[in-house]
């Protein structure tokens, strides 16, 4: 769960990644760069703006332009989902890292044939005090949507507290968010800890604007709703001799893809972390994967030769792999476990793979 702040609080992106010094005898070159940056700076602003309307989005002071152009590429699916692309994103945007963001609202009010919006937050102070000061979006919650008495359809939130129901006929819902116990969760519906209530709502669909049913469970409920965990990996790929392989061309030789029953759920790469930001002190090569239920999962490391033109924040890793991956080298599998102790929390994995090509 990222945290992000509620609609009535103003939202600051920090894109800066860190301070620079200037002086008023730039030279125009600098200039030019500086102006660049602004340029880059104000169209990710823009992106986010459009992406999440109600939310106040303000330009950082200064703004590194990478970063800004990386946020900029991301669609807003991904950044709802907190897609984060790199051990920097976390710095300058931590409310988009990859534990999740924020619910973006898509930017359309037109509502298609049975189609229902439902986001899931959780308050993150005592409300008893201080009201819902901020949210955080809660993943993996179960969702049901009821007609009179009878299930109508079920799934389960999103990385960003989102999930979408199509195809539903015209009429009287009742939406609920459930624990795991299978009970209805508490949601706080004012201000104050006597409005908690079952976190359920009567929603309408009559051809007119798309609904959304919103929740903000009280603090502590996300950890009673939530039913899956993040997976975190970290990946060492050796050589025929045993050697560990440059960790900066591992980044780029690997594409990783958690599988989901026969289609791939998700793709990322595994990222290289300098020893600064990692615990263990070292360098290494890390993954992460969301919404990651209890039961075995296949990841799968796909070889690939990636050129340096296409190594770019935030790729489209089917089209690398559909483009890149190395003929006649199958993909290594292996299995990840999740009990269902493990929920709610993370889930740190070590993997070792021999790079066939090495």
């Amino acid at each position: 769960m990222s945290v992000r702040f509620a609609a009535a609080l103003p939202f600051v992106l920090a894109l800066a990644a860190c301070q620079s010094s200037g002086s008023s005898d730039a030279d125009p070159a600098a200039a030019a760069g500086a102006a660049n940056a602004d340029a880059a700076c104000e169209a990710a602003i823009a992106h986010v703006q459009g992406c999440f309307p109600d939310r106040q989005v303000e330009a950082p002071a200064q703004c590194n332009a990478e970063a800004a152009a990386a946020l900029s590429g991301q669609s807003c699916d991904d950044l709802a989902a907190g897609k984060a692309d790199s051990g920097w994103g976390c710095l300058w945007a931590p409310w988009l890292c990859v534990a999740g963001g924020g619910s973006s609202t898509g930017g359309s009010s037109a509502n298609a044939d049975g189609v229902l919006e439902v986001a899931v937050d959780q308050c993150g102070t005592d409300i008893t005090n201080t009201g819902c000061a901020y949210v955080t979006s809660v993943s993996c919650a179960l969702v049901v949507v009821e007609k009179g008495s009878k299930e109508v359809a079920r799934a389960y939130t999103s990385g960003g507290g989102r999930v979408t129901f199509e195809g539903l006929e015209k009429g009287e819902y009742t939406v609920k968010v459930l624990a795991r116990d299978g009970g209805v969760a508490k949601a706080d519906f004012g201000d104050y800890t006597e409005n908690l209530q079952p976190a359920e709502q009567p929603i309408a669909l009559d051809g007119g604007e798309t609904p959304w049913a919103r929740f903000n469970l009280a603090p502590g409920e996300g950890d009673e709703v939530q039913a899956c965990v993040r997976y975190d990996g970290k990946l060492t790929v050796k050589d025929d001799a045993g050697d560990v392989v440059d960790r900066h061309e591992t980044e780029w030789s690997w594409v990783v893809a958690f599988d989901r029953g026969d289609e791939v759920f998700e793709y990322t790469r595994p990222l290289f972390m300098h020893n600064e930001a990692t615990s263990s002190g070292k360098d290494e090569n890390v993954f992460a994967f969301f919404e990651v239920f209890p039961g075995e999962h296949t990841v799968r490391f796909i070889r690939v030769d990636i050129p340096e033109s296409a190594r770019r924040p935030n790729p489209d890793y089917e089209r690398l792999v559909r483009l890149y991956a190395v003929d006649g080298v199958e993909p290594i599998l292996k299995t990840i476990k999740i009990k269902a102790d493990d929920v709610p929390g993370d889930v740190t994995g070590r993997m070792t793979i021999a790079d066939p090509l090495l």
